[in-house]
C-alpha cells in the first residue's frame, strides 16, 4: 500500500523551497508547460544530463510527482546533505529503485502503478542514467509497461544545458495513440520526441553507465517482454 506522509500543500512547500534553491544558482528557462496535464495520472519521461535533472522537472511541473530514484538515496550516510537528501526524498513519496533486487523492482512498480491509478504523477528518466557523451541513448522500455498497464498519458520531457539551462515539455502522447505500438516501438517515438526537445543527437546504444552496470532509474525495471494489454 502506498502511504503518503505529507500534504499536497506541504509538498509544494518543500519543493518551493528546494526550487528556490536551485533557480537562485541557474537561471533556468521553462518551455511548453501548457503540455503538462493540471489534473489526472501522467508519466513524465525524461532524458538524463545532470543530477539535478529531477529537481528541475520537479520543480517546472508544479504539481506533485513521485520519480523513480536509486535506492541509495533513501539510504543516507553520516554527511548532513545526504540525511537532507534522504529526508526529502522520503517525504515527498519518492519511488526507490535498485537493480537486480527483485523485491524492490516489484515494489517499485506497483507503488508507481498505484500512485498512476489514483490520478497522480510519476517521473523517470528513460535511458537509465546519465549520459556521458551528451548523446540521447535508447530509453529503456519499463516505461512502457507502466503506461501500457495504467493508460496514462505520457509527456516527453527534454533537458538541455547549451546556454542557460532549459526544460521542455512535448505533448501528452496519449493512451488511444501509443496503444497501437508495441513497446521497441513506443520507445523510439518517445526517443524522437526527446531528442527534438533537447537538440541532443540520438543514439541506438544504451547509455555507457547502464554497460556497466550503474543504473539510476529505469534500467533495472521490467526486463520481461512488454505488451499493451
Amino acid at each position: 500500500m502506498v502511504h503518503r506522509l505529507i500534504s499536497s500543500g506541504t509538498y509544494y512547500t518543500l519543493y518551493g523551497f528546494l526550487k528556490w534553491l536551485v533557480w537562485r544558482k541557474m537561471k533556468i528557462r521553462e518551455f511548453g508547460r501548457q503540455n503538462i496535464p493540471k489534473r489526472g495520472a501522467v508519466i513524465f519521461a525524461a532524458n538524463h544530463i545532470k543530477d539535478v535533472d529531477s529537481v528541475i522537472l520537479i520543480g517546472s511541473a508544479r504539481r506533485p510527482i513521485h520519480f523513480m530514484a536509486k535506492k541509495v538515496l533513501f539510504d543516507g550516510g553520516k554527511k548532513l546533505s545526504l540525511k537532507f537528501i534522504k529526508t526529502m526524498v522520503k517525504l515527498t513519496n519518492q519511488i526507490p529503485v535498485k537493480a537486480g533486487d527483485k523485491i524492490v523492482v516489484d515494489a517499485a512498480f506497483k507503488a508507481a502503478t498505484l500512485y498512476l491509478e489514483r490520478g497522480e504523477a510519476v517521473g523517470m528518466h528513460v535511458e537509465g542514467t546519465r549520459t556521458l557523451d551528451n548523446k540521447l541513448h535508447a530509453p529503456k522500455l519499463g516505461f512502457t509497461k507502466l503506461a501500457y498497464n495504467t493508460h496514462a498519458p505520457v509527456v516527453p520531457v527534454g533537458l538541455r544545458y547549451d546556454g542557460d539551462p532549459e526544460i521542455h515539455f512535448g505533448k501528452p502522447i496519449l493512451y488511444s495513440t501509443y496503444k497501437k505500438w508495441p513497446a521497441k516501438k513506443f520507445g523510439y517515438e518517445l526517443q524522437k520526441r526527446l531528442a527534438k526537445l533537447s537538440g541532443q543527437e540520438m543514439s541506438d546504444e544504451v547509455s555507457p553507465l547502464v554497460q556497466k552496470g550503474d543504473t539510476t532509474v529505469v534500467q533495472a525495471i521490467f526486463t520481461k517482454k512488454v505488451k499493451p494489454s
